[in-house]
């Protein structure tokens, strides 16, 4: 049976599941940011903030797709938590950004080398041509979800994120 006996629909079903399965289970499993408290939101602001350096509140709650209370939360826990403090705008005192502190720094790198370690062991188990293969499958993924960020970014009006395969800026 060839894969495109399946249904379409079917198909990117299963690969959602995957996905899910590998990168929420596998790749976080014993994972404690810090040995603290931290939500997954929390967790996804910390890396968003570093990825975009000193955003906005707006722009935080933007990208996050959350309401301005929300994100006012999560930045309060994350600053009460040490890892964020608020900085106000050079040119504008109305705005507030935020910023990682140099334990929120540190807690990121520390969940990257977890996450590196478990995708490197998990990788380490398949055989070369494996590995080629999917990494060609990712770049056509990596591709269409560039593409398609930079289209939800004009069709929003927001400034184009740079590209950052790995997620690290």
């Amino acid at each position: 049976m060839s894969s495109m006996d399946i249904p379409r629909d079917r198909l990117i079903a299963a690969i959602e599941d995957m996905v899910r399965a590998v990168f929420g289970r596998y790749l976080h499993r014993g994972y404690r940011p810090g040995d603290i408290d931290m939500t997954l939101g929390q967790m996804e602001c910390l890396r968003l903030i570093e990825r975009l350096g000193s955003p906005s509140m707006s722009q935080l709650v933007d990208r996050l797709q959350l309401s301005p209370s929300s994100v006012t939360g999560l930045i309060e826990a994350l600053v009460d938590r040490g890892l964020v403090r608020r900085v106000p705008d050079e040119r504008d005192r109305r705005v507030v950004r935020a910023e990682l502190t140099e334990s929120g720094h540190q807690e990121r790198e520390k969940h990257r080398q977890h996450v590196s370690g478990r995708l490197r062991t998990l990788l380490g188990d398949l055989p070369d041509r494996d590995i080629v293969r999917l990494h060609l499958a990712l770049s056509l993924l990596h591709l269409a979800a560039m593409e398609r960020s930079r289209l939800d970014d004009e069709e929003d009006g927001l400034p184009a994120e740079s590209a950052d395969p790995g997620g690290t800026k």
